[in-house]
């Protein structure tokens, strides 16, 4: 009898959202490919949207320009091609990781010869990620540890970092953060990870210390491995005790589904332009449900 009561409680949202959802043209998310394409006629054309449009079959001048935007909004122009060209390309795993080095240990310094046991990675690749893993069997977790601690106190002031590490210099401070930062299963370092006693740590923390003081937070939870950044937009989008947790609306719901395919997938600025007060893992679950009801809908 559940199912009936499913779709009593959400035909009449179900179908009004369906209806206004439905003239929107399907969107795509932006591949690495299109991405690198964009970055490029931007630098030959400038922001000169009408042209641009011209060498994208199937995407509007409003998605180039958001698309752009959204990366600008992240780097400044200065690095902006280089650390988007650093996002889009694919990162080496601990896998891949301990292949290079069993293959340099068995062929020696061959990267044409073993950039061929490698998928997708070139003679180029392989010998830059070779550069890199030198440095990082001579750090201990207790220092890197301690990096990441002085990595959120003196931001990115690599000289000051080395004198406090002690044994490492300005040089190799900087290799074993960025190596950490590139491979995404060395360190747990989400907060979507944590556990519930971590949880309760950080909320007493946050009480304690304000939420401004993120040192005095990561001293106290141990949570020094999460950037700061992230550890306080989490805090904000999903423990914060004033954030509303009460049932969606109709409403509410038709507003979340039309916002998110506006701005091509985008919840955190669908959050950021109206729902400032709603749970950010709330958002996503509502506008799931919304499309497995729609499915089901379809099917009947």
């Amino acid at each position: 009898m559940l199912f009936p009561l499913i779709r009593k409680q959400f035909s009449n949202v179900t179908y009004n959202v369906i209806r206004s959802a439905s003239t929107e043209v399907k969107r795509r998310a932006w591949n690495e490919s299109e991405t690198t394409k964009l970055l490029k006629l931007v630098k030959k054309y400038g922001r000169d949207w009408d042209e641009l449009a011209h060498h994208f079959d199937d995407r509007s001048k409003k998605s180039i320009r958001s698309r752009y935007f959204y990366l600008a909004s992240k780097f400044t122009d200065a690095e902006l091609n280089a650390t988007v060209k650093a996002e889009v390309k694919r990162k080496w795993s601990k896998v891949e990781d301990r292949l290079l080095s069993e293959l340099v240990a068995k062929h020696g310094k061959k990267w044409t010869h073993i950039s061929t046991f490698m998928k997708d990675r070139s003679n180029a690749d392989v010998f830059q990620r070779y550069q890199v893993l030198k440095y990082v069997e001579e750090w201990t977790d207790e220092m890197t540890e301690e990096l990441f601690r002085l990595k959120d106190e003196y931001p990115n002031d690599w000289n000051l970092i080395s004198d406090k590490i002690g044994t490492m210099s300005p040089e190799h401070c900087k290799r074993r953060w960025h190596y950490i930062q590139s491979t995404p299963d060395v360190v747990d370092d989400s907060p979507k990870n944590l556990t519930d006693e971590q949880i309760v740590q950080l909320e007493k923390a946050v009480h304690r210390f304000g939420l401004a003081d993120c040192n005095s937070i990561k001293e106290a939870t141990g949570l020094h491995h999460i950037n700061s950044e992230e550890l306080k937009e989490y805090y904000m989008t999903e423990i914060d005790p004033s954030l509303d947790r009460s049932e969606w609306t109709e409403d509410e719901i038709k507003q979340l589904v039309n916002l998110y395919h506006e701005l091509e997938g985008d919840m955190k600025l669908v959050r950021s332009i109206s729902f400032k007060n709603r749970r950010l893992s709330d958002m996503h679950n509502q506008y799931q449900l919304y499309k497995n009801i729609a499915e089901i809908n379809k099917r009947h």
